[in-house]
């Protein structure tokens, strides 16, 4: 079984011991109907991408210019995945890919919630090559969704953001992203290439989640 069904070759680092990092990580990397160490060693995100399911192995961390840490998590099949700041930076190896993902602006979760934040991002999509799509977006606290792919914790746990499409120069209307965050974490999101073709990821396993408090409880 392939892990995510897709085709994949990864686009590694130009440093041997990323490359070298990244071909181990795959080997870690299983398959969603395979269950992960019940205490395992390293994390991994649980990603679904056009109906399918994997689990994926955190290869390494690129230092960013603005002071933030990229994480680059590799599938056993060579499927690629690069998270910032809780959002998609990347994918390599997928139906439909953004290759380079670029925001004007870092989001401080939990920053001005009251207040929907607005700024632009940038990607290049494969295949087509559509290079620097632009997009201006709206990000704002929203209740919790009911129908997103979280799995072993309830949506009311964590606190939700929707960013959407306000201006874009894609002829492509896509739904919007949406964002769980647990603390000052993005524990699970979901992010469209194309109205057909979605993609979530969630941290595997999740920082400890508190239960929900129910009526009478203690008394």
């Amino acid at each position: 079984m392939l892990l995510l069904g897709l085709i994949g070759v990864p686009v590694l680092s130009s440093c041997s011991s990323d490359s070298s990092a990244a071909f181990r990580t795959m080997q870690l990397a299983m398959p969603a109907d395979m269950a992960p160490p019940a205490n395992p060693s390293r994390p991994y995100l649980r990603v679904k991408a056009g109906g399918a399911e994997a689990y994926m192995a955190l290869a390494y961390q690129d230092a960013q210019a603005d002071g933030t840490r990229q994480e680059v998590w590799y599938s056993a099949t060579g499927e690629v995945v690069r998270l910032n700041n809780g959002r998609l930076a990347g994918t390599t190896g997928m139906p439909r890919d953004w290759r380079q993902i670029r925001y004007e602006t870092r989001v401080e979760w939990f920053a001005n919630t009251a207040t929907p934040q607005r700024y632009v991002r940038w990607h290049d999509e494969m295949p087509g090559y559509r290079m620097n799509v632009r997009e201006e977006l709206q990000l704002q606290r929203i209740a919790p969704p009911a129908d997103v792919h979280l799995v072993d914790v309830a949506p009311v746990l964590l606190a939700w953001f929707e960013e959407r499409v306000l201006q874009s120069t894609s002829v492509e209307r896509l739904p919007p992203a949406r964002y769980g965050v647990l603390g000052n974490v993005v524990v699970y999101g979901e992010q469209c290439f194309a109205p057909d073709f979605c993609v979530s990821w969630q941290r595997w396993p999740l920082p400890y989640v508190p239960p929900v408090a129910t009526a009478g409880a203690g008394q």
